[in-house]
């Protein structure tokens, strides 16, 4: 658990992480603030773009948005 802290030093906000084992390092699996996991919120957002697109649409899409990022 770690503490979100304004620029001021006050109004803290606690954040969650969820951990699992890989080999010998630990990996963040997931991220809750105020019981909102980003996990939860990426899963709802795939499932709203899949109602109304193709499955190979949806990773056409993401493979475009990764290519545009690389330098």
């Amino acid at each position: 658990q770690a503490n979100i802290v304004g620029r001021d030093g006050h109004g803290g906000m606690p954040l969650d992480f969820a951990m699992r084992r890989d080999g010998e390092r630990w990996r963040v699996w997931d991220i809750r603030m105020q019981g909102t996991s980003m996990v939860g919120g990426y899963k709802a957002q795939f499932a709203r773009l899949l109602q109304t697109e193709s499955y190979d649409t949806v990773i056409r899409r993401l493979r475009e948005r990764v290519e545009a990022l690389q330098p």
